[in-house]
């Protein structure tokens, strides 16, 4: 993508972000549905304006949610920026970048493993956490 491309493309999906937080209020406890189709991951957000590529989970997003949905097609996450009670993996913010920053987490063993999180995360949260703390929920 040429340097101009890019340019408008970040300042378009800044603005969509910014028009975004004014139908949905940020929070820092949020329930989100995360489903799989054929072009992979996505977070379900109904208000958001922009289009389901903005939405996609990808770089070690999509993985995660493999992880934590038991490789089905559909799961639903709890997410905070306080610590959750009980069992819950840490996402650690460890470098900001111009569209998101990317994040890592530990699992049982201490493996880390890196993802990136787009900047739709400052439409979730009304910034980039510095930690994101989230489990699997079952909803009935």
């Amino acid at each position: 993508m040429s340097k101009l491309l890019n340019s408008v493309y970040q300042y378009s999906k800044k603005k969509l972000i910014q028009a975004n937080k004014l139908i949905a209020k940020p929070s820092g406890h949020r329930i989100h549905r995360f489903y799989k189709d054929a072009d992979g991951w996505f977070i379900d957000l109904p208000n958001w304006l922009g289009t389901k590529g903005q939405l996609a989970m990808v770089q070690g997003a999509d993985t995660f949610l493999d992880k934590i949905s038991d490789h089905t097609t559909e799961v639903w996450v709890e997410m905070s920026v306080d610590k959750l009670e009980g069992e819950c993996y840490e996402l650690i913010k460890y470098h900001d970048l111009t569209d998101g920053a990317m994040y890592y987490y530990a699992d049982k063993y201490g493996a880390e493993y890196p993802m990136w999180l787009c900047g739709v995360t400052e439409f979730v949260f009304g910034n980039m956490p510095e930690k994101i703390y989230c489990r699997k929920i079952i909803v009935i």
